[in-house]
C-alpha cells in the first residue's frame, strides 16, 4: 500500500515537501576545526521539468526547460549527537516543492577546506564524500526524502599480497 493510499489528495497537499540528509562519518578520520558544519558545503541543483512544442522536425524540448539550475548555494546544516564512534550533521534543503515530469534535486555534500591537515591523516588518504551526489524526485507518493552521505578516507597505497 502506497503512501497515497492511505490518505486522500486533500490530505497529502497538507503535507510539506521536505528534503533531508545526514553525513555521518568516523572520528578516527578526524574533523573540521570548530563548527562541525563548517566542514561542509551542501550544493543543491534542480532539474526543472522539461516542456515540448511542436518543431519542424516534430516534437522538441522547449529551450530553457528540461535544465539544471542552482538551487541553493549551501542548504542549512545543524551538528547532531555524535554516536560512540562517529560525528553526524544533519541538513534540510529549505523550499524543496514536487516535481513533475522529469524534474528532480542533485544533492552534493562538498568538503571545506577547515579539515584536519596532519601528514598522517593524508598519506592515509584524503577524505571524501560517498556518494558524490544523490538525485532525488519528490512525488505525491513521497513528498518527503531522507538521504544519506558518509566522509570516508580511501588509502593513497594501494598493497598486493
Amino acid at each position: 500500500m502506497s503512501f497515497s493510499d492511505r490518505f486522500t489528495d486533500a490530505d497529502i497537499l497538507r503535507v510539506q515537501p521536505a528534503l533531508l540528509g545526514i553525513i555521518r562519518w568516523k572520528k578516527a578520520i578526524g574533523r573540521p576545526a570548530g563548527d562541525l558544519c563548517g566542514g561542509f558545503r551542501i550544493v543543491v541543483e534542480e532539474r526543472t521539468p522539461s516542456k515540448f512544442r511542436e518543431g519542424p522536425g516534430g516534437i522538441e524540448v522547449i529551450p530553457g526547460t528540461g535544465e539544471w539550475r542552482p538551487f541553493t548555494d549551501s542548504a542549512p546544516c545543524t551538528a547532531a549527537p555524535d554516536t560512540a564512534d562517529s560525528y553526524n550533521v544533519r541538513f534540510t534543503v529549505p523550499g524543496v516543492h514536487l516535481n513533475f515530469f522529469d524534474g528532480k534535486y542533485r544533492v552534493a555534500p562538498q568538503l571545506t577546506g577547515n579539515w584536519d591537515k596532519s601528514v598522517f591523516r593524508y598519506v592515509s588518504g584524503p577524505p571524501s564524500v560517498e556518494p558524490r551526489s544523490w538525485h532525488v524526485v519528490l512525488t505525491k507518493d513521497r513528498p518527503v526524502e531522507s538521504i544519506d552521505f558518509e566522509v570516508i578516507r580511501r588509502s593513497l597505497f594501494r598493497f598486493a599480497w
